[in-house]
């Protein structure tokens, strides 16, 4: 008798449904995509009406052997991988290597309830969700295979460039730009103490006659508000001068209160998690990139195990939609009422309406059981997983929960024309704050002072504070996201990957979790505004995301869709092709000199991060590295220039230790480039004095390994274990005498160095007392932001 077999694309996910289904079902994972575009061509053909030219992907021959070995004595086929686009590409793929009838089932989340449902109710392969893949992925490689080697031409080899990533980049220079060109503005505030008996308080001045006390950045809008109520005409305080005369003019004056006010008002919950807003929280919260938030919810969805088996804690993570399913809810208010009592529990459901733009495929992120309370979770998680699941459980529970009730109580004080403001918020009612709230809760505030109106007060000192506008600020993972999200840029799957692109790509690096283009970004921006000015505009993506969803939805031909696009587009391609035009990037001028010809420095941006070199290269080969706030440091990073004890046996002159600018160290000749001797730099093994040599590993990662444990070839020849997984440095460890080594710490422009030595103390890493302070100060910040 055969078997049934369901196929999905993640390990852990198979592993989590198995336990659900017995020994009936056959579960097996594809990891991930099976079939794919070729890497080394375009793989589609143009004349065909963009037929695309799948193939498997190399290095997938077991999985697929798996696969097909799974289901050679199934009667049923079920293909369970995720509900989008992706996921239903990876069912059609699998479908067209097996060759058999298959059944397609869906569920939001991986619980035993949902999967034993799902295949209850199995359907076809949805066709229109598989064109609507092709399109995209079909777009983004025309757009990708075309113009990046036009900048390889034109600018320098290497480079790429990428149909939604251009934009994002595009988004990250723009704003470094207004940084740059921005002038500050100079602006006063006034704040006076006042004194009335025993009483003393402290008010800010809001008004002078019937202007409004303002800034530089809010003049503009003020002036076009309603001259009634709170808008009217606003005043800004310019100089030193105006402010001196205008404290000169108000302590002349006799204060009294004018008027004493109350207003009562509510904020209500958040609606639960989509993608974009779970990825910001968790920026904003956590310091998370959007690439560690997902990382961390695929695999609460997939399913941790609860000592009993795996089990999915939340619903799919890449939704768009703040529909919730109503037993959920219902599960949630049950809850609620329980544990906070029925006062925090509204009549009626709390429902929210999810964007106009919205898919609306899938339902919010929520928890599977409202009952598994982080708390009850809390030796089944790790830190990360603990931190997130959180999040989700109390935004979900919050978003049922009544709305948090403020009284906010006024004060102002006027003397002549000039009104001082002092007010205290105090809450009445937490509501859903009980369960969720972020830095911008209203904290209790001080009781304000007894008194009445008209009554007089005595001015005791009024005091003028110097500000200068500020620049925008720099895009961090939140911000960005959201911008993304609402210029409609890419969907809520793609954000952190088009992230992780631009970072990966050397197109923009994260300093201090803020986003700065290097010189390559803002050279690629340059020539895609130039050649391709509607790829990297905002509404084009807009528009073709647009065009995308109404090919998911049926309404549009996907071929329709491409060719409407290529043929305006290759034309341009063809044109810039024959342009003799070139572009050059253009290092940021910093405020360093040159120690050793007084040059200005430049701000580059290499393979591990951010350096200054000389602006007088070539005759100045002088470059100095930096850290993440641009101060120079005396970091050996790479040993440049350390002489070696013996002379170049070409042409005579001094050898010295110096860097590819792939990171890689070995000895050139001082006499460079007329004598163009180079050797491999020799290093002993700490352990043994053995020669050690490279090995790269199937990952194409480049270790060192000792020469007494195996030879170049591979050949074993003794057992000394050591191996070194970072970048030698030239200096030893004060603690055990072996070398030290370097580690780019991943997605920073920071440096971990460590001890080479297993056992010694130092081999975690070694952090100077500055990287401490920074350390600390960062955790104070995320704690205080919470």
């Amino acid at each position: 008798m055969g078997h049934k077999a369901l196929i999905v694309e993640s390990p852990t996910k198979a592993k989590t449904i198995a336990r659900y289904l017995g020994k009936e079902f056959k579960v097996v994972s594809t990891v991930g995509h099976i079939r794919d575009l070729p890497k080394s061509s375009l793989g589609v053909d143009v004349d065909k009406n963009f037929e695309p030219e799948y193939q498997n992907i190399r290095g997938k021959a077991k999985t697929i052997k798996a696969l097909k070995d799974a289901i050679k004595d199934a009667d049923e086929i079920y293909l369970a991988t995720d509900p989008d686009r992706e996921g239903e590409a990876i069912a059609w793929h699998v479908a067209q290597i097996l060759r058999k009838p298959v059944k397609r089932v869906e569920y939001q989340e991986v619980t035993k309830k949902a999967v034993l449902e799902a295949l209850k109710n199995p359907h076809d392969i949805n066709a229109a969700l598989v064109d609507a893949y092709q399109a995209r992925r079909v777009l983004d490689r025309l757009v990708g295979y075309q113009i990046s080697p036009l900048m390889w031409r034109k600018i320098k080899p290497g480079l790429s460039a990428g149909r939604v990533q251009s934009v994002a980049v595009r988004l990250i220079c723009e704003r470094e730009e207004e940084i740059r060109s921005f002038n500050r503005e100079e602006y006063w505030n006034f704040e006076a103490d006042f004194s009335r008996g025993s009483d003393s308080f402290s008010a800010a001045l809001v008004r002078i006659g019937d202007q409004r006390i303002s800034r530089p950045s809010e003049e503009h809008r003020r002036e076009e508000e309603s001259s009634s109520g709170e808008g009217g005409r606003s005043v800004i305080i310019r100089s030193q001068e105006e402010a001196d005369r205008l404290v000169a003019d108000a302590r002349a004056q006799s204060y009294n209160v004018s008027d004493i006010s109350s207003r009562k008002h509510t904020r209500r919950p958040a609606p639960p998690f989509i993608t974009s807003t779970l990825q910001q929280d968790a920026a904003r919260r956590f310091g998370w990139s959007g690439k560690r938030s997902m990382r961390i919810a695929q695999q609460l969805y997939e399913g941790i195990d609860l000592g009993s088996g795996p089990e999915g804690l939340i619903t799919y993570m890449r939704t768009d939609s703040v529909r919730v399913n109503p037993a959920a809810i219902d599960d949630a208010r049950g809850l609620i009422a329980g544990r906070f009592g029925q006062a925090h529990l509204p009549e009626k459901p709390n429902y929210y309406k999810s964007k106009k733009d919205a898919q609306d495929a899938h339902e919010a992120i929520r928890p599977t059981s409202a009952e598994r309370s982080p708390e009850a979770l809390a030796r089944f998680l790790n830190e990360d997983q603990m931190r997130l699941y959180r999040l989700i459980w109390q935004r979900f529970i919050a978003s049922q929960m009544k709305p948090a009730e403020f009284e906010t109580h006024s004060i102002e004080i006027t003397g002549g024309l000039y009104t001082f403001r002092l007010s205290s918020t105090n809450t009445l009612f937490k509501g859903f704050l009980e369960v969720y709230g972020d830095a911008r809760n209203e904290s209790e505030q001080p009781e304000l002072p007894p008194l009445s109106a008209n009554e007089g007060v005595n001015l005791e000192e009024l005091r003028p504070t110097q500000h200068f506008t500020k620049p925008p600020p720099r895009y961090t993972d939140a911000s960005l996201i959201k911008a993304m999200e609402e210029y409609g840029i890419g969907r809520p799957s793609t954000y952190a990957s088009i992230i992780d692109t631009i970072i990966f790509r050397n197109y923009v690096v994260r300093v201090q979790k803020q986003f700065q283009p290097t010189e390559w970004g803002f050279v690629t921006t340059e020539m895609m505004e130039h050649y391709f000015p509607e790829i990297v505009d905002v509404g084009f993506t807009r528009d073709m995301e647009g065009k995308l969803d109404e090919v998911e939805d049926g309404k549009m031909d996907w071929r329709n869709v491409l060719g409407n696009f290529y043929q305006p587009f290759k034309s341009k391609v063809d044109a810039a092709g024959e342009e003799k035009k070139y572009f050059k990037a253009k290092p940021q001028e910093t405020e360093h000199s040159c120690d050793k010809c007084g040059s200005v420095m430049l701000l580059r941006h290499g393979k591990f991060g951010r350096f200054l070199s000389c602006s007088a290269y070539p005759e100045c080969s002088n470059i100095k590295n930096i850290d993440e706030k641009g101060n120079i440091i005396d970091r050996p990073v790479s040993e440049a220039g350390q002489k070696v004890d013996y002379p170049c046996p070409k042409c005579g002159k001094e050898l010295s230790v110096k860097v590819s600018r792939w990171g890689t160290k070995f000895i050139g000749c001082s006499g460079y480039p007329k004598c163009d001797y180079t050797s491999e730099l020799q290093t002993k093994c700490p352990k043994c004095q053995g020669e050690l040599h490279k090995k790269r590993l199937p990952n194409r990662r480049v270790i060192l390994v000792c020469g007494n444990n195996e030879k170049p070839d591979g050949e074993k020849v003794g057992n000394c274990d050591f191996v070194l997984w970072g970048k030698p440095l030239l200096e030893k460890c004060e603690k055990c005498g072996f070398w030290l080594a370097e580690q780019k710490i991943k997605g920073t422009d920071r440096f971990r160095r460590y001890c080479s030595n297993a056992i010694c103390d130092n081999h975690k890493g070694i952090f100077t007392d500055e990287d401490k302070e920074e350390e600390g100060a960062a955790v104070s910040a995320e704690s205080a932001e919470e």
